[in-house]
């Protein structure tokens, strides 16, 4: 019987040997994506309320605004006291 010297056993028993496969490492996972950039604008009612739209148009006299859920929303244009920016 022929005796296999340490530097050939060695890496069997570090890395295992008869398993076909050289290991490899886990995949690294893709970077987390930047959070959503603040669009359109915010519509602050009279009576207090805000309303963060993402599409909005003005229909006769009143806006026609799609809020962040996808829900459309009709407002008087004289119940809006103000429009700002989204931030």
């Amino acid at each position: 019987m022929r005796r296999l010297p340490l530097v050939a056993i060695l890496p069997c028993v570090l890395f295992g040997c008869g398993s076909g496969s050289a290991p490899t490492a886990a995949p690294d996972a893709p970077p987390p994506k930047p959070p959503a950039k603040k669009t359109g604008k915010i519509y602050v009612l009279k009576d207090g309320r805000q309303i963060r739209a993402q599409q909005a148009m003005l229909a006769d006299n009143s806006y026609v605004i799609k809020d962040e859920t996808g829900k459309l929303i009709t407002v008087d244009k004289a119940d809006v006291a103000e429009i700002q920016p989204a931030q």
